[in-house]
């Protein structure tokens, strides 16, 4: 694998991604339409909640992966885990991956992975009416009080109705 470039060796003495990998990856990243939609929807949460707002998609059936996000402004800020998983049920914007919103089509979090960190996140469907991604904003908890909650949470379901609707979503699904 060293030889073909999908590997090399750290100077650990361990592996990392070789270039070969990386261009795989990137290509894959890249044909994933949200992705590149994804980004005014993000910029548009960010810049209205000055919070960091995230994309994140099923890694698998139990993890979530984060593809792209828009930093907060803030000096104090949550800045995601690009590319790393987490646990669908343990997080804002795995349960939004797994549909469990609630009624305003929206679930809120705090303090799951990590200590005083909200989160609010919302599903993105695709033109089959399946959840394709999730959309969510993040930051510190004593920035985003209770009142912050259904505020953010109606701008995040706007933007992930906003990228469903450009993906050719069914308006139910929506």
């Amino acid at each position: 694998m060293e030889q073909s470039g999908f590997v090399q060796r750290a100077t650990t003495g361990g592996y990392v991604p070789g270039g070969r990998l990386l261009h795989i990856g990137l290509n894959a990243v890249r044909s994933f339409t949200i992705y590149d939609l994804s980004e005014q929807h993000l910029r548009r949460l960010s810049d209205a909640t000055g919070e960091t707002a995230n994309l994140a998609a099923r890694a698998d059936a139990e993890h979530a992966i984060y593809l792209r996000h828009h930093v907060s402004p803030h000096a104090v800020q949550h800045v995601s885990w690009l590319g790393h998983t987490l646990p669908l049920d343990k997080t804002a914007i795995g349960h939004a991956l797994l549909g469990r919103v609630n009624s305003h089509g929206f679930v809120a979090r705090r303090n799951t992975l990590e200590r005083d960190v909200t989160a609010i996140a919302a599903p993105v469907y695709g033109p089959d009416g399946e959840i394709v991604a999730a959309f969510s904003i993040t930051g510190p908890t004593f920035r985003i009080g209770d009142p912050d909650v259904e505020r953010f949470g109606a701008l995040v379901v706007r933007e992930a109705r906003l990228a469903s609707s450009a993906l050719g979503a069914p308006r139910a699904a929506r």
